[in-house]
Formats: C-alpha cells, sequence, structure tokens
C-alpha cells in the first residue's frame, strides 16, 4: 500500500489528482518525491522496511532462504551487463547511471595536487531544461553538475545562481543573452568576484548552446591575448585554463589589513589579521549565510609546510590542513561571536565591517598586540554555526545506536534464560 500511495505520488498533476498534489508538492521536502526518478530513490528503503518486517514475523527457514537468494540474484544483476542496458534512458540518449569520462577525473587529479582555496569555474551557460542543471549529452548526463564531486575546492557553474539560495542573479546567463552588455572585461572582472584560478569550457554540451555561446568564447580568447588567463589543456569533451597568478584573488581578504588564513575544513577557518583599524572590511568569498560568523580566538594560524602569497592582495593562505571535523566544534554552540555587521557583497559573498564596540572588545584579549597607530594584530575564526549542531545529531545517533544495541543484548539474554528455566 505505501508502494502505490508513492507511485500514484509521483503522478504529480495530472487528473484526477490534480488540486490535491498542487497543495502537496508546496509543503516542505514533499518536491522531493515530484517525479519517479526523484521517487524511486526511496525504494531500497522500503524494501528494507519490508523484508526485515518479513523475516521479523515469520521463522520460516524456506522463506528466510527464499529471501537471501533473491538478495544475491539482484545482487549479480546490477553488477552484470544487465545493470547498464536497465539504466539507459531511451529518452534523448540520456543514462540513469554514468561514467564521468577519464579526461576529468585526470584533469581533477592535476588540480587537487593544489590546496589553495580557488574556484573552479564551469562555463558556459548551457541549460536546456531546467536552471541549476548540466547537460552533457556527450556522455549522456543531464542533472545537477556532478563534476563539483571530483574537486576538493569550490566548483562555480554557470546554470546556477550566483547564490544558490537567494537566486538573484546568473553571472553567465546575462552574458549568454547579451554579449555585448557588460564591457570587455566583463569575464575578467567575474573571475575576480568568484576568486576563480581554473577555467573549464564544455565542448560536450549541446551543439546549439555552444554556437549560441561563441561570443563568449571570443571574450575568454581575448582574456588569453591579454595575458589574464592561458590554456593549458584542450581535449574532446573541454578546454581548461588557469588564471595569471599575479590574477587570483583569494578565498579571505581585508581591504585594508594584511591576512593570513588557514582552513581547517570547510566550514571553520582561522585567521591572523595584522593592522586592522575600525571601519575596515573583511571579505569572505562563500555563499552569504548570516549563520556564518565570527569569533574571537587565542589559536593563530601557526607555522605551515607551505604557504601561498597572493598577489592581488596583502594575503597569505597556510595550505596544510586536516580536512578533518572535530568534536571540539561543538563549543561554538556556547561561544558568543562578534557582533560586527554582516552584510553581502559581490551579490553573493560574506563581508564585516568592525566597528568601536568590537575593537575595544578585541583590544581587551590578552592575544591581541595594539600597534602604535591604534590598529590591532589579532586572530580570528570564521565558522559555520550550524555544523556544531549536525556534530551534536551524530553524537545522539551514535549514543542511541549504543543504548539499543545493549538492549537488544540485554533482552536476547533475558529470553534465552527463560527459555531454559
Amino acid at each position: 500500500s505505501i508502494l502505490l500511495f508513492l507511485i500514484l505520488f509521483s503522478t504529480k498533476y495530472n487528473n484526477p489528482f490534480e488540486p490535491i498534489f498542487r497543495f502537496l508538492f508546496r509543503l516542505p521536502l514533499i518536491s522531493m518525491l515530484r517525479s519517479p526518478e526523484k521517487m524511486f530513490i526511496f525504494l531500497p528503503f522500503f524494501y528494507i522496511f519490508l523484508i526485515s518486517q518479513i523475516l521479523a514475523t515469520n521463522k520460516s527457514k524456506i522463506l528466510r532462504a527464499l529471501v537471501g537468494i533473491l538478495i544475491l540474484v539482484s545482487l549479480s544483476y546490477f553488477m552484470g551487463d544487465s545493470a547498464t542496458k536497465y539504466f539507459t534512458s531511451p529518452r534523448k540518449g540520456y543514462k540513469y547511471a554514468i561514467n564521468i569520462p577519464g579526461e576529468y577525473k585526470e584533469f581533477s587529479t592535476d588540480v587537487n595536487t593544489t590546496k589553495k582555496s580557488t574556484t573552479v569555474i564551469s562555463l558556459p551557460y548551457s541549460v536546456k531544461n531546467s536552471i541549476n542543471w548540466s547537460n552533457y549529452p556527450k556522455w549522456n548526463f543531464v542533472g545537477h553538475d556532478i563534476l563539483h564531486l571530483l574537486f576538493d575546492r569550490n566548483y562555480i557553474s554557470a546554470n546556477v545562481f550566483d547564490h544558490p539560495v537567494l537566486e538573484t542573479n546568473m553571472t553567465f546567463r546575462n552574458l549568454w543573452k547579451n554579449s555585448e552588455c557588460c564591457g570587455d572585461d566583463y569575464i575578467e572582472k567575474s573571475f575576480d568576484r568568484f576568486g576563480v584560478e581554473y577555467v573549464i569550457w564544455h565542448k560536450d554540451i549541446d551543439m546549439g548552446r555552444l554556437q549560441e555561446n561563441l561570443p563568449v568564447y571570443e571574450m575568454l580568447q581575448n582574456s588569453v591575448k591579454n595575458g589574464f588567463i592561458r590554456k593549458i589543456e584542450d581535449n574532446g569533451y573541454f578546454e581548461a585554463y588557469k588564471v595569471s597568478e599575479n590574477k587570483i584573488q583569494p578565498l579571505i581578504f581585508a581591504e585594508k589589513a594584511e591576512v593570513t588564513f588557514k582552513k581547517i575544513n570547510p566550514t571553520q577557518y582561522i585567521v591572523d589579521i595584522n593592522g586592522l583599524k575600525v571601519g575596515d572590511r573583511v571579505v569572505f568569498k562563500q555563499s552569504f549565510n548570516p549563520e556564518w560568523q565570527v569569533y574571537l580566538s587565542k589559536e593563530t594560524v601557526g607555522n605551515c609546510f607551505e604557504n601561498y602569497k597572493y598577489d592581488t592582495r596583502e594575503t597569505v593562505e597556510c595550505l596544510s590542513f586536516s580536512d578533518d571535523f572535530v568534536l571540539t566544534d561543538v563549543g561554538y554552540i556556547f561561544k558568543k561571536p562578534l557582533r560586527l555587521e554582516h552584510t553581502m557583497v559581490d551579490e553573493y559573498a560574506n563581508s564585516w565591517v568592525l566597528d568601536e564596540t568590537n575593537m575595544n572588545i578585541i583590544k581587551n584579549l590578552d592575544s591581541t598586540e595594539i600597534n602604535e597607530d591604534g590598529s590591532v594584530d589579532t586572530s580570528l575564526v570564521i565558522y559555520f554555526r550550524p555544523q556544531s549542531l549536525l556534530i551534536i545529531q551524530y553524537l545522539l545517533l551514535v549514543f542511541t545506536l549504543i543504548v539499543s544495541t545493549v538492549l537488544l543484548i540485554f533482552r536476547s539474554r533475558k529470553k534465552s534464560k527463560e527459555l531454559i528455566i
């Protein structure tokens, strides 16, 4: 009955259910079930529940053996050639299971050898059926761009809004609509805004979109001539470019002070700032969210095995980081952040401005050094506060699992004793 309900649910707005579903699909999270492809992600969980109920309520050894055989047959089916045939969709040549071309994997391996917190950007704008989706018909893919999984740094697709939640602007869709709208240096300014180091120009998109973007491609080639970028790879799927070292913008910088920062993990950064004054602005090129908070820190960046100096700003990045989430991050739930003016810049990024009240708080910190000109040298932490809540949830999950296991063992032993008696 549950499976039947889900199948009916996937009919979306088709009659006679249209009035009901128009209401239901406006509810939070229900939009996940708006098509069969999305609904059937829950199918394995349904089968796990069904099989567990069968095994729990029926003690027949024959039935249990049949269930085990069914599972083995299913695994062999999906591990063999049948899976490839099954996952091939006749609709427009796309597939439900795809293999990312090796050229992308090799390129990402080269990019990931350096640990700078810079951005890979995917061009051009090539939406065919849905905003935020990418289409790569050459290797049978349509959907949210999975290439970001290959890179250990920020990845921006031209098919996605500059701010993925606010959805207010799409920089490269504007350019696709009218390449004469924005000036010859529009691409270079856009790369600065997003802190781009690597550019992927796709050849594997819809040929119609590729032709429409020829003016944008010419602008990209002008940036090559100007020395802003250089081509580093060209194959049947894409062209790759690298921004010149003296043009790369850092992830974190201050408009006037000197900054050294270190990435602890994607939700936490330590920032040493020298020469910070009242009115100075600190910029953090991640999608704006009020939950990004700035905390005072007694811990500094410290010594690094490898540093990278950005020529465009007075900024140094420590390239040694663990990329781990630690239990001590739970403490940020109880820490009080600095109440700085937190605003959005570049239509997507975070920035904080230091006022007199918070300057006095910073000066009272033992680890802060006060300079003769009234500026300070101090250390701060930029942290995404909801991560602490996620860690607490993990701890509760582990605690629940341990307690449940202990209770299950205790009950099974109790029943064994009763049977013996």
